[in-house]
């Protein structure tokens, strides 16, 4: 399967378009094994207790039914498509499609950088863009430039959207924002005040009931996760004395 996937993918290198793997129902250990021997270098979900599976309302995947395969466009919108014409999802995914910065207008240094800041990765880019806004060569310098302004674009929105949400009393959507803020842009230059917020809101009842419930929810997961392994292991063990 992997590598007709993959020789798909490759026709598109450079095209603004993300492939991401994401596998249902196995212990990472075992996804990264699988991912090792069959050479894919995607960025990977490993979707164990399969909750990433129903919040997308992807049919369940199993060994009759394998691969889906899903398109998601930058408002978020989700469709599934036919596996079986992976190129023809993709080139019509791609009608209209842009990047938020060109990669042309990059120099080769920080193309590395662009591609964190081209998929929200921000975090991962911010270390680099403080040293090369400092470069001596004007190509990197001014692709830093390029990449900060973008980034620092971005921040302003969000802090936007997180202040809208606090003014109107939306303090469960203002804790999601600012924390989020503080997460996604890490070693970027943050307004003080969105700590100050973050420790506030923690503090109103609203979002203490949804904090408890987020508890509740990831303990629950990894309950049924581990009560998964040690179902399988049992079944190893239980073969592994078959055959002794």
């Amino acid at each position: 399967m992997w590598p007709k996937v993959l020789a798909v993918a490759s026709k598109f290198q450079g095209k603004p378009i993300a492939f991401i793997a994401v596998n249902s129902g196995t212990p990472r250990g075992s996804v990264a094994s699988y991912l090792r021997k069959n050479r894919v270098t995607w960025p990977t979900i490993v979707d164990a207790d399969r909750s990433f599976e129903t919040r997308c309302g992807v049919p369940k995947v199993s060994l009759q039914d394998i691969l889906r395969v899903m398109i998601v466009t930058p408002d978020g919108k989700m469709t599934l498509v036919n596996p079986g014409d992976l190129q023809g999802a993709v080139e019509r995914a791609l009608v209209g499609a842009k990047w938020n910065i060109d990669p042309a207008d990059i120099s080769k240094t920080l193309q590395p950088s662009w591609a964190a800041v081209e998929f929200g990765n921000y975090s991962a880019a911010a270390t680099s863009l403080k040293r090369y806004l400092k470069s001596r060569k004007s190509e990197d310098k001014t692709a830093a430039q390029t990449l900060q302004t973008y980034v620092e674009k971005q921040l302003e929105e969000q802090l936007e959207l997180a202040a809208t949400a606090l003014k109107g009393e939306r303090n469960w959507d203002a804790y999601k924002a600012y924390s989020s803020v503080q997460l996604a842009f890490r070693g970027f230059e943050i307004p003080a005040d969105v700590a100050q917020n973050i420790k506030t809101l923690r503090k109103d009842d609203a979002v203490k009931l949804e904090l408890a419930a987020m508890k509740r929810l990831r303990a629950a997961s990894r309950s049924v996760s581990l009560a998964k392994t040690h179902r399988s292991r049992s079944r190893r063990e239980i073969a592994a004395a078959d055959r002794r």
